[in-house]
């Protein structure tokens, strides 16, 4: 301790320099989707080989997941899918899953049946890369004029998630 404090006294403009660079770095502007940004639209192939814009959804809400099949939480989003159907069937919404892990396509045609909404795959992370996702599931919901209204990592729950479509859709 008593050398740093040696070091400091022989060149306190150390410090400033030291203070101004740290200032500078935390002033530069974050990279990620704010929300409220525009997002960028994509085109991805489906699980069933069919090829699915995001604008293709342009006036609905979308409810974006990024997911991998080696997660059970696709088990979740697709719960939540038929939980939210129900109490939003006059709202429209859509679903759409960015699978990140195109090695798993054999657990989406097993499971057909409980997963009712587009599974895209991500096969080089170009979408991933483009919204910046960092882990699965991420949850992105996009408002009808296309703009990112929330971000989070981890699947916020069903309950969670009803309540976030709810104020998205009373603000529109």
């Amino acid at each position: 301790m008593k050398k740093i404090y040696l070091y400091m006294k022989r060149s306190p403009y150390r410090i400033i320099i030291y203070i101004l660079f740290l200032s500078l770095f935390l002033s530069l502007p974050c990279k990620s989707h704010p929300l409220n940004n525009m997002s960028r639209d994509f085109e991805l192939t489906s699980v069933e080989g069919k090829k699915i814009k995001l604008s293709d959804y342009g006036g609905k809400t979308v409810v974006l997941v990024f997911w991998a099949f080696w997660c059970d939480t696709w088990k979740d989003v697709a719960e939540g899918f038929d939980y939210l159907s129900r109490d939003f069937s006059p709202v429209p919404f859509q679903y759409l899953v960015v699978a990140v892990d195109p090695t798993r396509k054999e657990i989406m045609t097993k499971n057909k049946k409980e997963i009712p909404f587009p599974v895209v795959i991500d096969e080089k992370g170009t979408v991933g890369s483009l919204f910046e996702v960092r882990r699965v599931p991420t949850v992105i919901i996009i408002d009808g004029e296309g703009k990112i209204r929330y971000r989070g990592e981890g699947y916020p729950g069903n309950k969670k998630l009803k309540e976030i479509l709810w104020r998205i859709l009373k603000e529109n």
